[in-house]
Parts: structure tokens; C-alpha cells; sequence
């Protein structure tokens, strides 16, 4: 019962780098120790979005990032249940009998697109001033998905672009018939908000995802190792559960170092198999591959070869 999953995203927010030991280091305080750590998704290499996940993130049951419509993640639910699928999302903002549906979290806003963005963006929403944003702090509820929370406008700001985000607030960025339906509200105004979650292969199952992160390939469903071979050696992340679900099982396999060559995610497979996983997805691997346990990293990352570790310990 005193076990969280948690994700985490480098200094809080899409953008840029961080070491997992440096997060686990930074995220524990007293009854909150973060005693062992993974690396997680794949991110972007290139400028102006490098460190940004790949695949979806949800934190604390904020999204940062929408899931990827092709690449399955592993998600907790409210009451610690994982799941690992293709994650479908929708969204949706209404106001009294009109809605406007979400086109996306945390990213760039096209033409009639309305868009949310939080803290996990940054300090501002970094837009042009051709649309609308409004600044809105929730109300009612808690964040999660699938589950509508009451947002109250506090702010209308048109034709200026480049809003700050403060704190828990968000801000609402619409442009074209997005502005349009923005510039229907009031300082004041209530407006519900709902952001939808589904799996994609069980569509009627559409849990409360409070934690969510993102991997590249499902390497074992219910026992069976998956067709999908990346035959290449490297080091490897993965991290599974148990045929009953009682059991989260995270695995880092060294590699390109004469003293391990690494494996393939087949091979990863086995290994999680034999560990007892029934599900298990692969996370980014290569040089990002670490396991950190109570501030000690237990493998030999290869990034990690010249660098001078923290001595202080978490207890």
C-alpha cells in the first residue's frame, strides 16, 4: 500500500535532458522517496525539441504529451493497476450546449486548433498572436482521464500570444473557430473539460489513467514472445507485470562493453518471462539504459562511464 509508480519528465517539463539519478535524487523528499528508478521513452535528439518523449506522458493525472497512435505505453490506473496497449485520446471543452473538441496537449496550435497546455510545456505557451488563450484553474474534480473536471476562466487574452502558465492554472489556445468559440466565454465562466483515454485493443475499457509512459514495442502479451524482433545487440530497458498484476518487474541489460554485448528485445523477453512477467514492454535502451536503486546505480550505463557519482544516499 506505500508503493507509487510514478513517470517524470527531465526538470518537469518536455523539453530537455536529465539523468534518471538525478530525478530520483530530486524527487525524493521525506515520505516520498523515490528508492528505485528506469529510464523511460524514447525522445526527440534535435533541436528545438530535443529531450520531448515520443510516445504520451501523464503525470499525477496531468497529460504532458497525447499518446502515440501506433506505439503502445504502460499505464497505471487510479487504484495502481498497469496496463500495457495502444492508447487512443480524445478531448473536449464545453461550455453550456456548445462543445469544441481538444486537438492536442502541450504542442503546437495549428489552424482551428484548440489546444491545452499546462506546466509541463514550460513557462509561456510560446504561440503567435493570431487567436485566443484562456487561463483556467480547476475548480472542481482532479486531474485524471476520463473523468470531467470544472475549469473557471480567469483570464480572456485576444491577439497576443505567448501566455504565461503559472502553477496548477492552464491555459486554453485556440485559433480560427477555436478563438471563435473562446471568445463565447466570460471572466468567470465555468467550462468542463474531459480528456479520454481508451485501449486500443479492449475499446470498452477505458480506465482512469493517473501515470502513463510511453516504449516502443509490446515484447510479450500474456506469456508470448512477440514476433517483432529488434535483432541488433544493445543495452536494453524494459519494464512488465505479472499474470495477476501483483507484480511490476523492471530489467536494464548492459551492453556495447566488453563485458556485455547487450540483447535483442526477443532476448529481453525471455529474460522478462523468466522474471515472471506476462506483459512487458520495451523502453528506450542504448546509452539511456540505467537502473538507479536508493541513489545507487546498480548497472554499468555507458554515458554514465566518466561520470562522478552523488555519495549522498536516500533513507
Amino acid at each position: 500500500p506505500h508503493i507509487q509508480f510514478e513517470t517524470c519528465l527531465s526538470h518537469d517539463t518536455i523539453r530537455g535532458l536529465e539523468r534518471p539519478s538525478a530525478m530520483a535524487l530530486r524527487k525524493s523528499k521525506q515520505g516520498h522517496v523515490a528508492f528505485a528508478a528506469i529510464n523511460g521513452d524514447f525522445y526527440n535528439t534535435v533541436s528545438p525539441n530535443h529531450g520531448h518523449p515520443v510516445n504520451g506522458q501523464v503525470l499525477q493525472g496531468q497529460v504532458a504529451k497525447k499518446p502515440h497512435s501506433s506505439r503502445p505505453v504502460i499505464a497505471f490506473d487510479h487504484e495502481k493497476n498497469p496496463f500495457i496497449d495502444v492508447i487512443t485520446f480524445s478531448g473536449t471543452l464545453k461550455s453550456g450546449n456548445s462543445t469544441y473538441a481538444i486537438s492536442d496537449v502541450n504542442n503546437s496550435r495549428n489552424t482551428n486548433d484548440l489546444i491545452l497546455f499546462n506546466r509541463f510545456f514550460g513557462t509561456n505557451t510560446r504561440t503567435n498572436q493570431w487567436g485566443t488563450e484562456a487561463v483556467a484553474t480547476i475548480t472542481e474534480g482532479n486531474w485524471t482521464t476520463n473523468q470531467p473536471i470544472q475549469l473557471k476562466i480567469e483570464k480572456l487574452l485576444k491577439n497576443q500570444g505567448s501566455t504565461p502558465i503559472s502553477g496548477e492554472k492552464v491555459v486554453l489556445s485556440g485559433n480560427g473557430d477555436a478563438a471563435v468559440f473562446l471568445n463565447g466565454l466570460q471572466v468567470g465562466d465555468t467550462v468542463e473539460l474531459e480528456l479520454k483515454t481508451g485501449l486500443k485493443s479492449l475499446q470498452e475499457l477505458t480506465p482512469a489513467i493517473t501515470e502513463l509512459i510511453g516504449g516502443d514495442r509490446a515484447i510479450l502479451k500474456s506469456g508470448v514472445v512477440q514476433e517483432n524482433n529488434w535483432p541488433e545487440l544493445h543495452p536494453r530497458t524494459a519494464i512488465g507485470y505479472s499474470a495477476d498484476k501483483s507484480k511490476i518487474i523492471m530489467a536494464v541489460v548492459d551492453g556495447r562493453s566488453n563485458d556485455s554485448r547487450g540483447v535483442s528485445t526477443k532476448q529481453l523477453a525471455d529474460i522478462m518471462k523468466l522474471s515472471g512477467a506476462a506483459d512487458a514492454l520495451n523502453l528506450d535502451g542504448g546509452g539511456s539504459s540505467v537502473m538507479v536503486v536508493r541513489n545507487e546505480i546498480k548497472n554499468t550505463p555507458v554515458s554514465y562511464t566518466h561520470l562522478t557519482l552523488p555519495t549522498k544516499r536516500i533513507v
